[in-house]
Formats: structure tokens, C-alpha cells, sequence
């Protein structure tokens, strides 16, 4: 594979992986706890992100 491509593709997981990570930081940070909805989204993101990040990884 082009390595170029490589290194963007790398580069594209990392940038998922944190912002997977600054979205369940960003649900914590007003009040501490997650309610039910901010759970919820979280775990979208998650399960999207982890999903994408997969698919990315496929590649290379």
C-alpha cells in the first residue's frame, strides 16, 4: 500500500479513537455523571467509531 495513504489512514483512527474519547469526557464534564440520554449517545459514538475505526483498519 501506498504510504501515504497508509500514514492517513493511521492518522484518521486517531483522530476517532479521541474523539470517541473527548465525547465521554464532554458527557462527564458539566455535572459528573452521565444521565440516561448522554449514555446513550455516548454508546452511539462508540459503537459508531468503533465501527469506522474497524473498517479503517481493514484497509491497511
Amino acid at each position: 500500500m501506498n504510504p501515504y495513504i497508509r500514514q492517513q489512514v493511521e492518522n484518521m483512527v486517531d483522530q476517532a479513537e479521541t474523539f470517541a474519547k473527548g465525547c465521554q469526557k464532554a458527557a462527564l464534564k458539566d455535572d459528573g455523571t452521565m444521565d440516561l440520554a448522554e449514555q446513550y449517545t455516548v454508546a452511539a459514538i462508540e459503537r459508531v467509531t468503533e465501527e469506522f475505526v474497524k473498517g479503517l483498519k481493514k484497509i491497511c
